[in-house]
């Protein structure tokens, strides 16, 4: 009797760990097939959320188009918008540009930062005739004082002229065939690189700020230009509609700036 107990109890016992074993076992399998949830949360972590470019450029503050808009806003209500309209005086039906007319943003200096340059008629002429030039450091910066815009020939010529070369935006300014200027950016001023004036009643021409010779003047002035893209608006008989649709575009690219 006693050995039929142990051998019941053997049986048992034997079953039993049978049974341990095999659970085990399957334990381990599961454990293995279930993915490493902290090496998977490392995974999700590690990989970078795509951005749009709308979502890229949202929180990037843009001051400076602020101060832009202003200085445009407020000379728009001081001369008006920009107009092509016929020249009262002109009996040949001749057109002028009227009006704040132009306004560019002109990286001048190839920094990656835009300055504003603005042209409008301020009354005194049928035209456009006045310029200014705004940058923006720190705050809003007057980089070339309110001035006459270019008039090259003996004649009334208004025009603004940009000379690109280089990298560089060069304001090109021409008077009456007597002097001129090619106006850039530099250590935060405008600054004149070329400057020249054909003297008169027996005066010498000079050659930034020094006495030349009329053909050292036009060598320095063919130097300068060549290699160069040259961007002519005029203000009178050859307008065009063309510059005052980008006068509106590059307000609404402003606006645009401004809002993100």
């Amino acid at each position: 009797m006693r050995k039929v107990v142990l051998l019941v109890l053997t049986v048992t016992l034997m079953i039993l760990f049978i049974f341990v074993v095999y659970n085990n076992r399957n334990n381990n399998v599961n454990e293995s097939a279930q993915p490493n949830e902290s090496q998977e949360n490392k995974e999700e972590i590690a990989e970078p959320e795509e951005v749009t470019e709308s979502e890229e450029f949202e929180n990037v503050e843009n001051p400076w188009s602020e101060a832009y808009l202003n200085v445009i806003n407020n000379l728009i209500n001081q001369y008006g918008e920009g107009a092509i309209e016929a020249e009262e005086n002109d009996i040949t039906g001749a057109e002028v540009m009227t009006g704040v007319g132009i306004v560019r943003l002109i990286d001048f200096d190839g920094n990656g930062t835009y300055e504003l340059y603005c042209a409008y008629a301020d009354g005194s002429e049928g035209w456009v005739n006045r310029q200014i030039i705004y940058g923006y450091d720190n705050g809003l910066v007057v980089l070339l004082e309110e001035s006459e815009v270019s008039n090259p020939g003996t004649d009334i010529t208004p025009e603004t002229t940009f000379l690109s070369k280089d990298g560089n935006v060069y304001l090109v300014e021409k008077y009456e065939m007597k002097m001129g200027n090619y106006y850039t950016l530099q250590n935060g001023e405008m600054i004149s690189v070329l400057s020249y004036m054909y003297g008169f009643g027996g005066e010498s021409d000079t050659l930034n700020g020094a006495s030349a010779t009329y053909e050292e003047v036009q060598t320095a002035i063919e130097e300068m230009e060549s290699g160069g893209t040259m961007e002519q608006i005029s203000f009178y008989y050859d307008v065009s509609t063309t510059e005052l649709i980008k006068t509106k575009d590059t307000i609404a690219k402003i606006k645009d700036i401004d809002r993100q």
